[in-house]
């Protein structure tokens, strides 16, 4: 039986991990459609096409520097959430791409992530190491890319009603 199956708390924690980054990808895409101007359909259809997550980083900041839709708090929180996506977005790849295991079935503490090695040397058996995960490792990155979403939202919807008061905008002057 797999880690996944077996351990209710770490599917959890995986499935909320999963479903904060698909929201977290959806503000993407509505950074891209007020940068573009584009309708939310379009731009979706457009953005969807970039898939690497540098990519999608470099597509934004060029788009952004030449749109004239953001002002300089947004820009610059932009600039600053997009390096927190990058490294975020290493982290959950790790997590949500690669098997889990355990050292001993009968120890939740023996769990691991299995993770590819960039390169295998002739005669290695399996091109993978291994790293010791907990569920409250996984709990952490949620609420990581939680904040990093919440940040994204403050640009496409300033002073939105479910940010907390440190991401809404300062006045204008």
């Amino acid at each position: 039986m797999s880690p996944l199956e077996a351990d209710e708390k770490l599917a959890a924690a995986l499935g909320r991990m999963t479903g904060m980054w698909s929201h977290l990808e959806y503000m993407l895409t509505l950074i891209f459609q007020k940068a573009t101007g584009m309708e939310g359909n379009v731009a979706a259809g457009i953005f969807d096409f970039f898939r690497n997550t540098h990519t999608q980083r470099n597509v934004l900041l060029r788009t952004v520097a030449i749109s004239n839709r953001f002002n300089e708090w947004e820009t610059s929180l932009l600039n600053k959430v997009l390096k927190s996506y990058v490294a975020l977005a290493e982290k959950r790849n790790a997590l949500a791409h690669n098997p889990f295991g355990w050292k001993d079935v009968n120890d939740p503490e023996s769990l691991y992530l299995m993770q590819k090695v960039r390169t295998v040397k002739a005669g290695q058996d399996i091109p993978y190491t291994t790293r010791t995960v907990t569920t409250e490792e996984i709990n952490v990155l949620t609420k990581e890319i939680n904040l990093c979403r919440l940040q994204m939202l403050a640009i496409v919807m300033p002073n939105h009603l479910t940010l907390p008061p440190e991401l809404h905008q300062p006045p204008s002057n």
